[in-house]
């Protein structure tokens, strides 16, 4: 989930532009209408450009075909970062850049933003693979792309999307790119010889769902929605087939507990519900699901689920003499560091466990199929050192005693318990959450 394909077509056409030795290749704000006319070259008659306001606005009135408008390079970097604004006039219009454009034959690496995704890859491939990304704006965008050698990466509004590996960029120009049909308004580029890393990945992360829903999620449906109101995580899908909500946000994990407590609220005891982690590839996804009919299963990859009954799960509702009582479910995946099992917990026990995902996590979310209506208290995701997990399995030492005064344990089912009950072993094993006015800590028993 999250990677796309959309189909590049363009027609047969007829060059750029710099300084080099500095860290400004090449700069334009088109302030210059005279000038930005004579430097801009439409690819083709059905494009039109024009500079009066103070930026180029390209409108591609073709039914059929992605149109251009390019400028032409003297030298062609390696090692470099362009950025451009692009004010769209409506959200579901696609347009972008194409590097190392070659008027002749179209060829070049193509980036666009779409109504929710940033497509990218060579043109003369006739398609490109889409990412998306919780960070772009229906109408107006800042598209930056980070080159060195075949390395790229693509940041929108200052956010990182994506990178990927292209071969490094042949001789060649820099266009605008517009689909068909489109008025797009472009401004500001800046072509720096510097090269723009991605940033550090995060470990970590918490939504408690008391506002909006977050930025850094990015939510896919089908006849569904997804908001935060009222505290919690409001997800309801249609009684159709393909209905669908799920909901990502972008994290590099290895060892970590990921933890979300959800109640159904009604429809369907069969659908299933929880928790999915991603990869960078298609067929990279793992699902950890339960039902309201107290079943659950875990799969590696997009196949059909083989689900098992478990009465720990508490799932539908009960209702007696005109009142319902609804329940909550604890859904946690636990993976330790060095091994490559994925342990699914559902309420404090461990289910089921999965092995050999060969590939790495770089999403994490929540996802529920049709016919249902959630609600969802939390979304936490904590690494876990290997350090920490030693210490607080093979030791009962000073540090952990010196914690007992100020420390409060809380238990699987969301209980405050007595510190000694767990450190004696009275308690069940489990994943315990030990809070301080420092914060909170995982410890496993």
């Amino acid at each position: 989930m999250g990677k796309f394909r959309y189909s590049l077509l363009v027609a047969a056409i007829a060059g750029l532009f710099s300084v080099t030795g500095a860290a400004t290749i090449f700069q334009e704000d088109f302030s210059s209408p005279g000038d930005a006319h004579n430097a801009w070259t439409a690819s083709n008659d059905f494009i039109t450009r024009t500079f009066n306001t103070g930026a180029c606005v390209v409108t591609n009135a073709s039914d059929q075909y992605t149109g251009y408008v390019y400028h032409v390079y003297t030298a062609k970097p390696a090692v470099f970062t362009v950025s451009a604004k692009i004010s769209r006039t409506a959200e579901t219009a696609l347009a972008g850049f194409s590097l190392g454009f070659n008027p002749l034959d179209y060829s070049g690496l193509t980036v666009m933003v779409g109504n929710d995704a940033v497509y990218f890859g060579r043109s003369s491939e006739g398609t490109l693979n889409g990412v998306a990304s919780p960070y772009i704006d229906k109408n107006n965008n800042v598209l930056k792309v980070s080159m060195n050698g075949s390395t790229c990466n693509i940041f929108v509004n200052d956010k990182f999307v994506t990178t990927f590996n292209y071969s490094s960029i042949a001789a060649g120009d820099f266009g605008f790119i517009l689909s068909k049909q489109t008025t797009v308004t472009y401004d500001d580029v800046l072509v720096t010889d510097e090269f723009t890393d991605k940033p550090a990945p995060v470990k970590d992360y918490v939504d408690e769902f008391d506002g909006a829903l977050k930025a850094d999620w990015t939510v896919y449906k089908g006849n569904g929605t997804a908001a935060a109101q009222n505290g919690k995580l409001s997800m309801v899908s249609d009684n159709t087939a393909d209905a669908y909500v799920n909901m990502l946000v972008n994290i590099e994990l290895d060892s970590f507990v990921l933890k979300t407590v959800v109640s159904h609220r009604s429809g369907s005891a069969s659908s299933v519900y929880g928790i999915l982690l991603e990869g960078d590839e298609d067929t990279a996804q793992s699902t950890f699901a339960i039902t309201a009919g107290k079943y659950y299963g875990a799969v590696a990859g997009r196949h059909a689920f083989n689900l098992t009954k478990a009465t720990k799960i508490n799932g539908l509702a009960y209702t007696e003499g005109g009142q319902t009582y609804y329940y909550n479910d604890m859904l946690e995946v636990v993976k330790y560091s060095g091994v490559n099992t994925y342990a699914f917990v559902v309420n404090g026990d461990t289910l089921t466990r999965l092995s050999g995902l060969n590939y790495p996590i770089t999403k994490a979310g929540l996802f529920c199929q049709d016919s249902l209506n959630l609600e969802f208290e939390s979304f936490t995701i904590n690494s876990l050192p290997v350090t920490s997990i030693k210490h607080f399995v093979n030791k009962r030492s000073v540090p952990v005693m010196a914690m007992l005064k100020n420390y409060a344990i809380i238990d699987p089912l969301g209980r405050v318990i007595p510190t000694s009950k767990v450190l004696d072993k009275k308690s069940a094993t489990g994943v315990y959450i030990i809070r301080t006015n420092r914060g909170a800590q995982t410890m496993l028993r």
